[in-house]
């Protein structure tokens, strides 16, 4: 009987045992949860803002704390290393006050000092995300040439206006050849001068500028009603130079002596000068 006892015993231990350490049972505590969230994916929202989703539901404020994001690679563009503000409830949305992304450049997030709901930390192998980047090109306007009409030799000068500040000089052309800029520094306003050259075609010209924006954005204009080539007046050879002086002299002469008042004209065209 005793040794009937015993082995129950036993068996009851060792099942309370076995409980213990794998957390089955009826236990209200369970298991404790140890996985750590990982930064499952970002997208861009605008030119300043993009989203972070998460694996699992995180803990603010860590997970609202802007310092604990940063961002890289060439996407980037001119936004700061961290966002001005984050805000949601899972995703999460990563704003900046200033700057834009470069578009469809690849930007990178990476979080840090973020944890799950139980406390966990995020596991720093699965820590970053990327996504192409979205940004806004600049834009050309009002473009003008003066005079709206040249031939070979002319100096055109050449307008327009930019939306914003460009990372160096906008690259204009005509018909394929360079215009220089006058002046310099950084301007929404431009102007350029191009020469008309002898194998610029007759007839519409056409004039395209590119430029890219501080982010890298590169935006363009191209216009065949600002400017007409046309004919200049044809030089005379030189040979007949000689002749054509001849007619001229001859004719002062003539003319000078028909206004003359001792030459012709009889008594009637000298009483003038009575």
């Amino acid at each position: 009987m005793f040794r009937v006892f015993l082995l129950g015993l036993m068996t009851v231990f060792f099942s309370l045992g076995a409980q213990a350490l794998t957390g089955s049972g009826d236990s209200a505590s369970g298991a404790l949860e140890t996985v750590s969230p990982s930064l499952d994916s970002v997208s861009a929202v605008t030119e300043k803002s993009l989203s972070a989703t998460f694996s699992e539901a995180m803990i603010a404020p860590g997970v609202t704390t802007p310092g604990n994001y940063a961002v890289s690679g060439a996407g980037v563009g001119t936004l700061g290393l961290n966002p001005a503000g984050v805000t949601g409830s899972g995703p999460y949305t990563l704003s900046w006050s200033t700057g834009e992304m470069q578009d469809g450049a690849t930007v990178t997030v990476t979080a840090t000092g973020v944890q799950d709901a139980v406390g966990n930390p995020i596991n720093t192998a699965h820590s970053s995300a990327s996504c192409a980047g979205l940004g806004v090109a600049p834009s050309f306007s009002n473009l003008l040439a003066n005079p709206a009409q040249a031939s070979t030799g002319e100096t055109v000068t050449i307008t327009f206006t930019c939306s914003e500040s460009l990372a160096g000089d906008p690259v204009v052309t005509v018909n394929g050849h360079d215009a220089a800029r006058t002046g310099g520094g950084k301007a929404v306003d431009y102007t350029y001068e191009y020469e008309v050259r002898s194998d610029d075609p007759l007839g519409a010209a056409s004039v395209s500028v590119t430029g890219s924006d501080l982010a890298g954005n590169q935006g363009s204009l191209s216009s065949s009603a600002a400017l007409e080539i046309v004919e200049g007046l044809t030089p005379l050879p030189v040979r007949t130079w000689p002749a054509i002086a001849a007619l001229l002299l001859a004719g002062i002469t003539v003319f000078a002596r028909r206004c003359s008042p001792f030459e012709g004209g009889g008594a009637k065209r000298r009483g003038y000068f009575r």
